[in-house]
């Protein structure tokens, strides 16, 4: 049986979700880390290349997890602790052991992935303008607000307020339904 499929993700309001190949903002959200970290241990988490190799080389693969990386390099092999994919058939055939395959980005990820999507979990987080990171460079959208316009409903929402160790910033956690 297919596992489900999730997405898991954390921008500000307008989608932002990366720049220069990290998060956008500088500063921390401890609770929305820990979170993750609850949420997908030994489950299958799948992401792209460029997200992948974005994460410290000490913390990566992510522990006490199925990591699934696509690539359209097909030169690419598998590695201590990460399968390569080239496509979401291909991926989701790996996590087939799974009940559950998160599916943690970058926006291309994301994208290839909706179709399916079954449930969103999305951290808006509310970072002042001052805190966002080379606000001159392009930045990586995944337009969240028009995606969940059309079909998606709310089953659940968490206000985090700043003022939680480690947190940094507000933050709005989020479970979206397919509701088409």
């Amino acid at each position: 049986m297919p596992p489900q499929v999730k997405m898991i993700l954390a921008s500000t309001a307008t989608g932002l979700i990366g720049r220069s190949g990290k998060l956008p903002w500088q500063g921390r959200l401890k609770s929305d880390m820990e979170r993750f970290k609850e949420i997908t241990t030994g489950k299958a988490v799948v992401m792209g290349r460029k997200t992948y190799y974005s994460i410290p080389p000490k913390s990566r693969p992510l522990s006490d997890r199925f990591n699934i990386m696509v690539s359209r390099n097909l030169s690419l092999i598998d590695e201590g602790g990460v399968w390569i994919s080239h496509d979401v058939a291909s991926a989701l055939k790996l996590a087939n052991e799974y009940d559950k395959l998160f599916v943690a980005g970058g926006a291309e990820i994301y994208n290839l992935f909706l179709p399916v999507v079954q449930e969103i979990l999305w951290t808006e987080v509310e970072v002042p303008d001052s805190f966002l990171v080379n606000v001159n460079q392009d930045g990586t959208y995944f337009p969240i607000q028009e995606i969940l316009a059309d079909g998606w409903t709310k089953v659940d929402q968490q206000i985090c307020s700043a003022n939680r160790p480690g947190d940094d910033f507000p933050s709005i956690y989020q479970i979206w339904k397919r509701t088409t």
